[in-house]
C-alpha cells in the first residue's frame, strides 16, 4: 500500500511540475515573452507573457502588438492594440492570449504558408505607454 501511495504522490508532483513554465524576466525592464502562434479560422492567436523586471509593482493599461514573419519583417501578419488593465508584481508576469480579428489580420494562413514561413519564427513587437 506505501509503495502505491509513494507511486502517486510521485506522479502527482512530476504532473504538477510539469504545469509550471520557466518565463525569463528581463532585468530593469517591462518586456514581453510569446509562444503558440496560431491561426484559428480568420483570426491570429498567440500566447503573451508580459513581465516585469522592475523593482516595482507595474499597471499596464495597454500595449499595441505588431506579428512579422521574421527579422527582415517581409509579411506584416498582424497587429492591434489591447486594453490589459493588470498590475504585474515586480519580478513577476502574467499571461495574455492575444486575438487578432480578422480586421487586424493582414497576412493569411494561406499566404503565409505559401511564402513558406513558420510560425514558430514569427516575431513579436510590443509598444507600451509609459
Amino acid at each position: 500500500m506505501k509503495k502505491v501511495l509513494l507511486f502517486v504522490l510521485g506522479l502527482s508532483l512530476m504532473l504538477l511540475t510539469g504545469c509550471v513554465q520557466d518565463i525569463y524576466i528581463e532585468p530593469n525592464v517591462i518586456s514581453v515573452v510569446y509562444e503558440n502562434p496560431r491561426y484559428e479560422g480568420t483570426s491570429f492567436i498567440i500566447d503573451v507573457y508580459i513581465t516585469n523586471g522592475l523593482g516595482t509593482n507595474e499597471y499596464i493599461e495597454y500595449m499595441e502588438f505588431d506579428i512579422y514573419s521574421d527579422e527582415t519583417e517581409k509579411l506584416y501578419i498582424a497587429g492591434a492594440g489591447f486594453d490589459i488593465e493588470e498590475t504585474i508584481f515586480s519580478n513577476d508576469y502574467i499571461m495574455v492570449e492575444l486575438e487578432f480579428e480578422s480586421d487586424y489580420v493582414f497576412t493569411s494562413e494561406s499566404t503565409f504558408t505559401q511564402s513558406g514561413y513558420n510560425l514558430d519564427e514569427v516575431v513579436l513587437y510590443f509598444f507600451t505607454e509609459e
